[in-house]
């Protein structure tokens, strides 16, 4: 826990504690600094790995899309989601060696989870419009939310709940307008971030 340097000379001056204490406090007190400031960096390099980790797998998998037989792409989609959520839960929650790593993989299999709706949609022909796709994306990352308590995780629900509103929005009701679409958008987001 960081203390306020304040109160700590405050506590000195009141005789609270003694010269020596107030020292080790202190110097405590910049060695946590250091190490969050040290682990905010992890994690923003731990999301984008994953972003362009996930981008790079995207890439690959497209770029052989055509030579690949359906059962096959069933397979990598379904595989590759449930494993980084699996990884990313192992690493993250249950060992606890990455935790930062572990939020960041399940992030990625959240995102793979939504890419793989659209094309598993797209591989069999479905009859389906893209608010029903984006709502079923939705249901399937809500209880990622719940069960992993994750500010990523959470986030990006956020985000498909309103791409899901929007896309409701756009197939039922012509009288909207960008602007309205914006200002929904914007309120939901707004809550999202509160929520946290």
């Amino acid at each position: 826990m960081i203390m306020d340097n304040k109160q700590i000379k405050k506590w000195l001056a009141e005789g609270k504690i003694s010269e020596e204490q107030a020292s080790i406090m202190i110097a405590d007190n910049s060695a946590a600094q250091k190490e969050k400031s040290g682990n905010r960096f992890l994690s923003v390099i731990s999301v984008l790995g994953s972003i362009f980790l996930g981008i790079g797998i995207i890439w690959i998998i497209a770029s052989n899309w055509d030579g690949i037989s359906d059962i096959l792409k069933l397979i990598i989609l379904i595989g590759s989601t449930v494993s980084l959520i699996y990884i990313g839960y192992k690493i993250g929650f249950k060992k606890k060696n990455f935790p930062k790593t572990g939020h960041s993989l399940i992030l990625l299999g959240a995102i793979l989870f939504g890419a793989s709706i659209v094309l598993i949609n797209q591989i069999y022909n479905i009859e389906a419009n893209g608010s029903f796709l984006i709502f079923l994306w939705l249901i399937g990352i809500l209880p990622l939310v719940y069960i992993f308590q994750s500010s990523l995780i959470t986030f990006l629900s956020c985000i498909v709940f309103c791409l899901w509103f929007n896309a409701i929005l756009l197939d039922n009701f012509d009288d909207f307008d960008a602007k309205d679409i914006a200002f929904i958008t914007f309120f939901y987001h707004a809550n999202c971030l509160e929520i946290k």
